[in-house]
């Protein structure tokens, strides 16, 4: 099994089913594809449209748009599952200047924090990659979803789940 194929599985229990809740800043969603994003890849889509997602066009979505597209494939295998599941939830851009973050934080080099992977994040990742490197990007993670429920304290309600889904990450040590 392809490794992106075992990190859409562990998404896609993640994420469940059609849900349009208010607390939602993504608004509604189908195995956390939101309307946004497939808008995307169908410019006139509905909600309706969203409705009857499918799991193979949920997946199809995922490996291009949030994992092939931003070059997760190319970073070290231990550090894509945390990476691709940030880039699902706040974006590619946002996963990657993340990890770029936490490389420099530890003294490696990346170029410019850009949110995007090149040979310079690469290498570093390579080089930085390990249990204590993906717990200080879960540590990132924590505090950036912390900051988004002191901006704007409607999405307390997430934060629960958004701290279990980032601690699924954690590597005992």
């Amino acid at each position: 099994m392809a490794i992106i194929d075992k990190l859409l599985d562990d998404l896609l229990r993640k994420e469940g089913g059609y849900s349009n809740r208010k607390a939602d800043r993504g608004g509604p969603t189908k195995y956390g594809v939101t309307l946004t994003t497939l808008r995307r890849h169908q410019k006139e889509a509905t909600v309706d449209d969203l409705k009857n997602l499918t799991l193979d066009e949920a997946k199809a979505i995922f490996k291009s748009e949030f994992y092939f597209e931003p070059k997760i494939n190319r970073l070290p295998k231990s550090l894509q599952p945390v990476v691709f599941d940030i880039s699902v939830n706040s974006g590619p851009t946002r996963a990657i200047n993340m990890l770029q973050q936490t490389l420099v934080s530890r003294g490696f080099v990346v170029g410019l924090i850009d949110g995007k992977i090149g040979d310079r994040t690469i290498s570093a990742s390579e080089k930085a990659a390990c249990g204590d490197l993906i717990n200080a990007i879960v540590d990132r993670r924590i505090v950036f979803m912390r900051r988004i429920c002191i901006n704007d304290p409607s999405q307390l309600e997430n934060l629960g789940g958004w701290l279990n889904r980032a601690e699924s990450f954690r590597v005992k040590q």
